[in-house]
């Protein structure tokens, strides 16, 4: 890690503020009593101030199949945050890679453009939502109807929305700060440098930790042999491929040789179609081996990496500054 590190992380993030949106699949109803027996046994109504109020459930699958669709799609997204960032749940947005943004946000367009499909044919075939919800709770029907959302909506109620900003001080070139006096002006742009220096270095801990501590974790339990026993989900792979892509995302904090070890094991793990491949023989087999020798030497080269910023007091001291 050389001592420019703070200034490559401040230089090289951008945050991305995300949201997928979906509406409710629960629909309160309001004009009801719900009744249960005390412990004398007796029924009696509850107080409805004191309890949620039952609601019909309307996207199940079998009530219309775009439900399971849009889901699906879904999953789309959250595959690409997890490959091309790290997620800062306290601040609510993510850090991306500035080299990486343009690639994210062709992936991210693309499921955008297949999700709002999916919900252009939701309300094309909104009369298939109707009768099933209508044979679904038939003499009820009429206490969800008006409650139901209006068709027309659909697109906005399953639209996805982005905003990237750069994570880098105020450039007075891109400010109009005509009516800000010379001392505030500089004052400004001062903190504004000082916040972002400081969000940068509480940062840099986080982002080592998932991107490079998170495929170290799953190195280690496949040294102890977490390939070599039980049976393992397709979904195992999945995770472990997209994780060690945002390795290779993130590969300018790292170094040559742990992208080459990444990239090794990656193109090993895709390879792999079939999970019956892991789970033949228990997960005694010649797959199994295959990626625990791939992924030996990758996790080697993080533990020594992390271990030399650990040991360089210089460079975490500029990185903080």
């Amino acid at each position: 890690v050389g001592q420019s590190m703070g200034n490559q992380i401040m230089a090289q993030m951008w945050a991305v503020d995300f949201c997928v949106k979906r509406p409710t699949g629960r629909v309160g109803v309001t004009n009801s009593d719900v009744q249960a027996r005390n412990d004398a046994g007796e029924q009696e109504k509850i107080d409805s101030n004191k309890i949620t109020k039952p609601s019909f459930k309307i996207d199940q699958k079998s009530d219309h199949p775009a439900w399971e669709l849009l889901d699906l799609n879904a999953r789309k997204f959250d595959s690409i945050l997890t490959r091309y960032s790290v997620n800062d749940a306290r601040r609510g947005f993510h850090i991306v890679p500035q080299c990486k943004v343009g690639e994210m946000v062709a992936e991210l367009s693309e499921a955008r453009r297949e999700r709002l499909a999916l919900a252009e044919e939701f309300r094309d075939t909104w009369s298939i939502l109707i009768e099933n919800l209508r044979k679904k709770f038939n003499g009820h029907f009429h206490l969800l109807f008006p409650k139901l959302p209006n068709p027309e909506s659909l697109l906005e109620k399953f639209d996805v929305t982005w905003v990237l900003n750069p994570m880098t001080p105020i450039d007075p070139a891109h400010f109009n700060l005509a009516n800000v006096n010379e001392a505030d002006r500089a004052k400004l742009i001062e903190e504004s440098t000082n916040m972002t220096k400081s969000l940068i270095a509480q940062q840099a801990k986080g982002i080592y930790d998932q991107v490079f501590g998170t495929v170290l974790a799953q190195c280690d339990e496949i040294a102890a042999g977490s390939f070599e026993s039980g049976t393992r989900k397709f979904g195992s792979i999945t995770e472990l491929v997209e994780i060690i892509d945002r390795l290779r995302n993130f590969g300018e904090l790292g170094n040559a040789e742990i992208l080459a070890h990444a990239s090794a094991t990656r193109d090993l793990l895709a390879g792999i179609t079939d999970i019956s491949d892991i789970n033949t023989n228990s997960g005694q087999n010649q797959v199994t081996a295959a990626i625990k020798a791939a992924s030996k030497p990758l996790a080697t080269a993080i533990k020594t990496m992390l271990e030399a910023r650990k040991g360089a007091p210089r460079a975490r001291r500029h990185m903080e500054s």
